[in-house]
């Protein structure tokens, strides 16, 4: 049987620390005055950073997270039988009632060249005649003509 384990600070600490953006409140203890100003945190401990740093992200977010080309493709038809391309991650609109825009934020796109390619490849790979375009606003994608002529260009000589 597996052993429960009860206190995971000394796994998680060597883990999460060497990359500076991932916070460990438990190592952390606020130096509150007596009018509730907030002037510093002190670790508790001298293995976790002084400063948590920003999450940094790439415009072009193929890297870290590359398109699936070869899905899952089931015996029996389904209604949504089409090949799913995440275009873009976030929304340039930035409305201040959705919530999403703060957690999504910055703004990632796909290159029209990493689109075209995914979905070459999804077809080759699955067969699957229709494609749908996956983001927050996938009308607010920026280079959308250029990647609806790309892939209708690209598409013709597959038998379209």
């Amino acid at each position: 049987m597996k052993e429960r384990v009860t206190n995971r600070a000394p796994t998680c600490s060597p883990r999460l620390s060497p990359n500076h953006v991932a916070t460990q409140p438990q190592f952390y203890e606020p130096n509150i005055t007596r009018y509730a100003r907030l002037p510093a945190i002190n670790r508790t401990r001298s293995d976790v950073p002084r400063e948590i740093g920003r999450a940094r992200f790439e415009q072009e977010f193929s890297t870290p997270s590359p398109l699936p080309t070869r899905p899952v493709v089931p015996f029996v038809e389904t209604p949504h039988d089409r090949i799913a391309l995440e275009i873009m991650r976030g929304c340039p609109w930035q409305c201040r009632f959705c919530q999403s825009t703060v957690i999504k934020r910055p703004l990632r796109v796909r290159s029209v060249e990493t689109i075209v390619q995914a979905a070459l490849d999804s077809y080759r790979n699955t067969g699957h005649r229709e494609i749908s375009l996956l983001s927050l606003s996938t009308s607010d994608y920026p280079y959308f003509e250029s990647w609806s002529i790309e892939c209708t260009r690209c598409s013709t000589p597959l038998g379209r």
